[in-house]
Order: structure tokens, then sequence, then C-alpha cells
């Protein structure tokens, strides 16, 4: 089967050689990553690292320090993620990620792990929304009559305690609305 036509001044590739210059250009183009994959493994660079940010990690200082780390090894692709609670940990026990940027438990001997940065937790409310004074010694006691944001936890085993009030989360719930002056 003829790849090119020559029956014109120009030569023009045939249908036939389209196909052919197609296909031959997606090999080429495989070769050569199969060239800069097999580079990389010879220098010990990762191809593919797979990364799960956490829900209380600090998202825009996290992205800025991949994105420095990934100018520089320009040939590892990104796998980014996002879990929530005990995901991130599941996910990397379970050989599903390379590496999680979120809180661990130090004493965990299964985490190796480095301190990039406190994270405060401040819980919030609206003006006027506590029925009682507001002191930095607020008890459970005090905020079981409260509604309560809760956030699913991305791990499909049951995880961890997290301090929710236990009579919210065994189904009664209260939903208020903005009191009225």
């Amino acid at each position: 089967m003829p790849l090119l036509d020559r029956s014109q001044y120009r030569v023009r590739p045939t249908e036939a050689g389209q196909a052919f210059h197609l296909r031959a250009t997606a090999v080429l183009e495989q070769a050569s990553m199969l060239n800069a994959f097999s580079d990389q493994l010879s220098r010990g660079e990762e191809s593919d690292l797979r990364v799960i940010v956490g829900d209380l990690t600090p998202t825009a200082d996290t992205l800025r320090r991949l994105k420095r780390f990934f100018h520089a090894w320009p040939r590892t692709r990104l796998h980014l993620h996002f879990e929530a609670l005990s995901g991130p940990w599941e996910r990397l026990l379970a050989e599903e990620a390379d590496l999680i940027v979120h809180h661990v438990d130090k004493a965990d001997t299964r985490f190796e792990w480095v301190n990039l940065a406190p994270v405060a937790l401040v819980p919030i409310a609206a003006p006027g929304y506590l029925p009682f004074p507001v002191t930095r010694e607020l008890t459970a006691e005090q905020m079981k009559g409260c509604v309560q944001v809760i956030i699913r936890d991305s791990a499909k085993q049951e995880g961890r305690d997290y301090f929710v009030i236990k009579e919210h989360r065994a189904g009664r719930w209260r939903i208020s609305t903005p009191r009225k002056s």
C-alpha cells in the first residue's frame, strides 16, 4: 500500500500515509517518554509523586512549596488530591500516596514526619450565637446545645474520634435560624 501520492508536482501523504504518520508520531513520543523515564530511574528520581493534602493544611503555603519542588523537578508528574480527617493517613498506609501534608500523631511509628508549620484551630461563632458569656474556658457541656459544623471523614474505614459532641452524632440535630432583635 503506498504511503505517498506522487501523482502531482508536490508529493503528499496518502490516507494510509497520514494514518501511518499519526501512529509513528505517537510511537516516537512514547519512545522519548520512555527514554526520559529511564534517565529518571538511573538518577534515582521519581517519575510520579502522589501527594495528599489534608483538610487542616494551609493550602496556599503548601501549593507554593509544591510548585517550587516541581519547578526543580519538571519531569516528575504530580498527582494531587485533597482529603479530610483520617483520609490522608489511610491513603498513605494503603500505599495510595507517596506523601501527605497533614497533621500527624508523632507517637505513631508508622509515619516519618517533618514539621512544616504550626496550625491553630480557632473555634468561631457568630456574635450573639452562644447563649452564655464567651470565655477562653468553654466546655463541651456548655456547647452541647449548639449546632456543630461537622465535615465528613474521607477515609473509607472508621477512624479516630474527633471529639464531636456525642449527642449530635447520634442524630439529635437542631437547626437554628438567626435571632430577630
